[in-house]
């Protein structure tokens, strides 16, 4: 058994063996330790190779559009970076870059090696105890979601002012964040780990 403390009150406890379907809560507070889910890692990679796929287009076409008084600008997702970075927001151009493609993109690739190695041959891949320690470091920092609600947030703000045209490449990054999301739900951290030890190196 696996000895870990509960992130929500602390509480030492030995984690238990669970079957595929099941999750462990803990006693005290009942936050959910770990959980088991059906397929999870086949689901995960699934996810993650769509989510790459949808990354890809979203870099590939215009993201954005703005209209108004008969001219149109037209941005693409890595040019958030660069207008901020002309802008004088050096700083921040490279939180974005960092949080919204380099971080996810890391992730991703992480997941497909390690996990696309034990779901086709059954052996753990070589270096995947460091790219698995790379997924739990760098996981909190994928903000895919944060940064399309702040675009959203910002297209109600100016919709008054000019119109606004969600081109492909938006389109796209709303599936990339649909399936990242589906990739981290579905991969359980405890149950990634003990399929890595357990598997042929």
């Amino acid at each position: 058994m696996t000895q870990i403390a509960c992130h929500e009150c602390d509480l030492l406890l030995n984690l238990p063996d669970i079957e595929e379907g099941q999750r462990a809560y803990c006693p005290r507070c009942n936050h959910m330790l770990c959980s088991h889910p059906h397929d999870g890692m086949q689901r995960s990679l699934a996810f993650a190779i769509s989510a790459l796929i949808f990354l890809g287009i979203a870099n590939l076409y215009p993201f954005l559009g703005l209209k108004t008084h008969g001219l149109e600008s037209v941005m693409t997702l890595i040019q958030t970076s660069i207008e901020l970075y002309k802008g004088g927001s050096e700083l921040l151009a490279v939180f974005v870059l960092v949080f919204i493609i380099i971080a996810p993109l890391l992730i991703l690739l992480c997941i497909i090696w390690t996990i696309g190695n034990l779901v086709f041959t059954g052996k753990r891949a070589a270096g995947s105890y460091g790219l698995a320690h790379i997924i739990s470091t760098v996981s909190p920092w994928g903000m895919a979601e944060i940064f399309l609600i702040g675009i959203l947030v910002a297209m109600v703000k100016i919709a008054s002012l000019a119109t606004i045209v969600m081109d492909f490449s938006f389109w796209a990054y709303v599936g990339f964040t649909i399936c990242f999301t589906l990739t981290m739900v579905n991969l359980d951290q405890h149950y990634y780990w003990d399929a890595l030890e357990q598997a042929r190196p």
